[in-house]
């Protein structure tokens, strides 16, 4: 019994309207106040990290997460 629905950033950023859409039928939810709420998401922040993280950031982020992000296929 347990739902889950995984939302990807990348899929967010480059689809606002359709995640909200998607969002908001897995919650039974309007979709007009998610629409409005995820609209600013854009796609080109989709890979800011490996611009915007200082290198000791990165690793403390491998050391935490990175088997779980590999796992969900980050490189």
């Amino acid at each position: 019994g347990t739902r889950v629905l995984e939302v990807r950033y990348e899929a967010l950023a480059s689809h606002p309207e359709g995640m909200a859409e998607s969002l908001a039928a897995f919650l039974d939810a309007p979709p007009a106040p998610l629409c409005f709420s995820l609209a600013r998401a854009h796609a080109r922040s989709v890979g800011r990290w490996r611009r915007d993280l200082a290198p000791q950031t990165l690793a403390e982020v491998e050391q935490e997460a990175g088997e779980l992000l590999r796992s969900l296929g980050y490189a």
